[in-house]
């Protein structure tokens, strides 16, 4: 089975460790794709036919010998500065439209493109936020605040920040739109790849108890159902027992500077291509 991994930015921690150390992976970056691919798709009653063909002569398609490794985190005008400037946005519109009938229409797959996403769904924070505070998890979520945050400066913690910065939690005061309250407590980092899922509290503080240990890990697994992505990196606040939902990631920037990270990555992968072959 040919191992296809398609992606957008290279200094993504899992395209990172996929391109180092995987030399039987076929790359298909996403300028790649728009300069020297040639799409031969068809559509029938049986569904659709995928078939990529590249300028090295490789042939791509959505059958049972291709698994494809999807991690196209996001598309942007930038990609299309070869084009004429009042093409660009149609045409981001338009591949980004055809990414995601096509990195959906294959059978082996390790993410599918979400409503919010092309490599799952990457949601703001107060999307996150309603989305746990709606379920049956059992998490706290931060105050947060949408419009003029003028009358809220005075409060204790305040954040002010953008909706779509998940690593920005220090309170800060500045003229925008959308603010929050950080939490009280430890911050922790939960990573998920797969089944394997890694705890470690930010700042390297004290030693999580096995019952604190247990509760992420449970978590852990919710979130991945809840969210429903296999890989991804969660930040929650431990004050006393309360837990604190902060965010959610399917970048997992800050796990990929933990010892073995590479290694659990890889093992995810392998595993998973041998699952689709047996």
């Amino acid at each position: 089975m040919r191992k296809i991994l398609v992606y957008s930015h290279e200094k993504d921690p899992i395209t990172k460790t996929l391109l180092e150390s995987v030399p039987d992976i076929y790359p298909i970056s996403i300028r790649k794709f728009i300069d020297n691919c040639t799409i031969f798709d068809e559509l029938s009653v049986k569904g659709a036919k995928i078939e990529w063909t590249f300028s090295d002569g490789v042939v791509v398609k959505n059958d049972e010998n291709h698994f494809l490794i999807n991690r196209v985190l996001g598309l942007s005008e930038d990609m299309f500065q070869d084009f004429a400037e009042s093409d660009r946005k149609y045409s981001l519109n338009e591949y980004r439209a055809y990414l995601t009938f096509a990195l959906a229409s294959f059978p082996f797959a390790n993410t599918r493109p979400g409503a919010f996403g092309l490599c799952g769904n990457s949601y703001s924070l107060p999307r996150q936020w309603n989305i746990i505070n709606q379920s049956e998890i059992g998490l706290s979520i931060p105050q947060f605040y949408l419009g003029n945050l003028t009358r809220y400066y005075r409060l204790p913690g305040l954040v002010c920040s953008n909706p779509f910065k998940y690593y920005f939690w220090r309170p800060e005061i500045k003229d925008t739109s959308f603010g929050f309250i950080r939490p009280k407590g430890e911050p922790i980092l939960i990573t998920n790849i797969g089944n394997k899922i890694l705890v470690s509290p930010v700042f390297n503080g004290k030693n999580l108890s096995y019952s604190i240990l247990s509760r992420l890990e449970v978590l852990s697994r919710k979130l991945s159902d809840l969210f429903f992505n296999k890989i991804f990196e969660a930040l929650v606040f431990l004050n006393d027992s309360e837990l604190v939902f902060g965010m959610i990631s399917n970048v997992p920037a800050a796990s990929s500077k933990k010892v073995g990270f590479s290694g659990v990555v890889l093992k995810y992968f392998m595993d998973y291509v041998n699952e689709c072959q047996s």
